[in-house]
């Protein structure tokens, strides 16, 4: 019964990848067109008029309309995508990159990209003048990259990844004038309320010692904001006792 219960599931999940239109299948170039602008930046942007941000506002511009696109695909109905690679193996443990774009994946994308590109826009008149313009849109660049892959992404360390990006460009970011008392103590606060992920990453470690894969929707196991427990079942509480339920081998679920 859970074989077939599975099997309906994974031709389910083929036909809805199927319905899925272009942007949702290349989803995983939003995230890179900030990155690649932040370099473009770094590199480039004292040379150009404008000291670097039209290559900032360009990039989350075109994610931006690539959100759009994604959201369009469930709004006509598209099903969810889940793309993997194998990033290293040691020994039994696999690492993947991949991402994972549902429903949630999309709205969280536009809000995101358009978010961020209000920030690129109006910052041209706020940074106007300071001696660090190009300095500040590289790393808010890299802020908007890593947060659209903490959206995306459908493995624990690639999510940490990041995190760990969005509390390094925070603390560059709060402290952007640290010749300011108050900017720059903001910032140490800020990094120090940030190395309490610290912990996710410690919980992170303890199923590894039993889950051969870091992927949260591979059927192995799933981020729980209390525990670690193995995809194949749940328990619940129900009246004075409990109940265990089976999921389906490859669902996710995020509890």
């Amino acid at each position: 019964m859970v074989g077939l219960v599975g099997t309906l599931a994974a031709e389910g999940a083929e036909a809805a990848q199927a319905s899925a239109n272009w942007f949702v299948h290349h989803a995983w170039i939003i995230p890179l067109v900030p990155f690649a602008s932040g370099a473009l930046t770094l590199f480039f942007g004292k040379r150009i008029p404008g000291k670097g941000a039209a290559f900032g506002i360009a990039a989350v511009f075109v994610a931006f309309v690539m959100a759009i696109g994604v959201l369009w695909s469930f709004a006509q109905g598209g099903g969810d995508v889940e793309q993997n690679i194998e990033w290293f193996t040691i020994g039994s443990l696999h690492l993947q990159l991949g991402v994972f774009v549902d429903g949630l994946t999309a709205v969280m994308l536009v809000v995101v990209t358009s978010v961020s590109l209000c920030v690129h826009v109006y910052s041209i008149g706020y940074m106007h003048g300071d001696q660090r313009f190009t300095w500040f849109y590289v790393v808010l660049s890299l802020f908007t990259a890593a947060m659209l892959n903490v959206v995306i992404a459908n493995d624990l360390f690639q999510l940490l990844v990041g995190w760990e990006i969005m509390g390094v460009c925070s603390y560059l970011l709060i402290g952007h004038w640290w010749e300011e008392h108050v900017n720059s103590s903001s910032a140490i606060k800020a990094r120090s309320y940030r190395l309490s992920t610290l912990s996710i990453a410690i919980r992170a470690i303890r199923p590894l010692a039993t889950a051969p894969r870091t992927n949260a929707s591979s059927g192995r196991f799933r981020p729980s904001p209390t525990c670690w427990q193995p995809c194949g079942s749940r328990t619940t509480r129900s009246g004075p006792g409990t109940r265990t339920q089976t999921m389906p081998s490859g669902s996710r679920c995020w509890r």
